[in-house]
This record gives structure tokens, sequence and C-alpha cells, in this order.
């Protein structure tokens, strides 16, 4: 969790999960949002936008380039993306 805070990163991996199961709904399975289902994700949208702008910004440590280009190199993320590819 170098490249962001995890009070940043958490509300937004966990919102958007319902929101892309709301917006993919109609096509995925043939079910039309309802509109309070609609409007949960608007306002699910405005509070990652407000948790983007005002939470924590800061980070211990400096990356450089040539740190994140080193750790795309490590064999676990590589072996991460083979799998993702795999699969």
């Amino acid at each position: 969790l170098q490249f962001a805070s995890p009070g940043i990163l958490c509300p937004i991996g966990s919102g958007l999960a319902l929101v892309w199961i709301v917006l993919f709904s109609d096509s995925a399975i043939g079910e039309k949002p309802r509109p309070v289902q609609v409007l949960a994700v608007g306002l699910i949208v405005l509070g990652e936008a407000i948790v983007s702008v005002t939470g924590d910004h800061t980070n211990v440590s400096v990356l450089t380039m040539d740190d994140i280009r080193e750790q795309y190199r490590e064999p676990q993320l590589l072996a991460y993306f083979g799998g993702v590819l795999i699969w």
C-alpha cells in the first residue's frame, strides 16, 4: 500500500463493486435497476468523490519511477498477472 492510503482505497473498492453491479445488471442479466438503486449509485459516486478529494493523501515513503519499475518486476506480481491472463 505504498501507492495510496488505505483510507482512500477501501471505500472506493467496496463502493465501486456495488456501482458496477447496478450499472451492468441490465446487460448481464436483463434486470433494469429501479430508480432508488440509480439514486443509491449516484450517492455512492458522490461519496467516493468526497473521499477522494478530502481523504488522506500522505504517503510515508517517496517512490521514484525506478522503485516502481523494480516492484513491477517482482516474481509475485508477474505470477499474479500471468494468472490473470491465463484465467
